[in-house]
């Protein structure tokens, strides 16, 4: 059976997109506005959940980057909800910026 593409199961691209350049699993770094666009754009789209499930991943989720990660996805992404769940989608001034 083919696995379930990302766009449809949202967090499908956890297990499958590997970590930003340079980045180690549980690093202190912070989440780069970058990495959101990349990997909302190598989607198409995603649940919400499966994003920030994806970023914790690599990153230590404390309060202060949960903030700064909601802070990218508000700035780059629109949210969409569809059955009861939130989905973030590129806005198109993103798509512009980063040539997408």
């Amino acid at each position: 059976a083919a696995a379930a593409p990302a766009t449809a199961a949202g967090s499908a691209a956890r297990a499958t997109t590997p970590p930003p350049p340079g980045i180690a699993r549980g690093t202190r770094q912070k989440v780069q506005e970058k990495d959101v666009v990349n990997l909302i754009h190598e989607s198409g789209r995603m649940r919400l959940k499966g994003l920030i499930g994806h970023f914790k991943g690599f990153f230590v989720v404390d309060k202060e980057t949960r903030g700064h990660l909601t802070e990218i996805i508000k700035s780059v992404a629109k949210l969409e909800t569809e059955g009861g769940e939130k989905w973030v989608l590129l806005k198109d001034e993103t798509r512009h910026k980063y040539n997408l």
